[in-house]
């Protein structure tokens, strides 16, 4: 009985663990890829991660000990997709299929910054998506809330005067995105002091993801537009 039960335990201890691999389209850029990705247990809530592909890669495997495995996936120009799948002892592989989302111009001009050379603004997108689980066997819901964080969506080159023009993804036609809480982030390299901009006009520093945009919308340093603050 105990040589059974070490045998027992042994072979628990080398059975492999499942993997999800998710296979995307020739072209895309590895390094912008962005997967979220959450694993289960029955009756538990799930976990949150972030997943990286290697470079110039055009494949992604995740371990998968769980029962289930939810992901949001999103890679430029693109669509965001959701997976939603039950893991049992095998390997799963999801294809990545590339539903086109077409980009918004925005005009804008950077102000009050030290220029000193050449200088690139990059944009992030920041958000919150609330996701409903559900676990069949007893019937019941969970919820788990994912932040999306998704570096370097859109870059573009600032001219001497501080003029720029980026397209952005059109995240407001991206029917999963758009229902989630959405703000983009810009940040310039190339510059003294802060790099982190602010829409000069916001009253909350924060600048919300829309279908247009105005003519030219104005950015400046986040500690500049404090100093405005402290002065009136």
């Amino acid at each position: 009985m105990a040589a059974w039960s070490l045998a027992a335990v042994m072979l628990a201890q080398v059975t492999p663990v499942p993997r999800v691999r998710i296979v995307f389209p020739g072209g895309v850029q590895s390094e912008k890829v962005y997967v979220r990705y959450g694993l289960r247990k029955p009756g538990e809530t799930y976990s949150s991660q972030v997943a990286r592909m290697p470079a110039a890669g055009s494949s992604l495997e995740i371990p998968a000990p769980t029962d289930r495995f939810k992901a949001l996936v999103w890679v430029p120009r693109c669509k965001m997709k959701e997976f939603d799948v039950p893991v049992e002892k095998s390997d799963i592989e999801l294809q990545f299929a590339c539903d086109p989302l077409k980009t918004v111009t925005l005009l804008g001009r950077v102000k009050s910054v030290d220029i000193i050379g050449p200088m690139t603004l990059s944009v992030n997108y920041s958000g919150m998506i609330s996701c409903l689980w559900r676990d069949d066997s007893k019937s019941e819901w969970f919820v788990s809330c994912s932040g999306l964080d998704i570096a370097g969506i859109a870059t573009a080159e600032v001219a001497p005067d501080g003029s720029f023009k980026i397209e952005l993804p059109d995240f407001n036609n991206d029917p999963i995105v758009s229902n989630a809480d959405r703000e983009l982030d810009f940040w310039l390299s190339g510059i003294k002091g802060v790099p982190f901009l602010v829409p000069e006009s916001s009253p909350t520093d924060t600048f919300k993801v829309a279908a247009s945009y105005p003519a030219e919308v104005i950015f400046v340093p986040l500690d500049f537009k404090d100093s405005l603050r402290h002065s009136h």
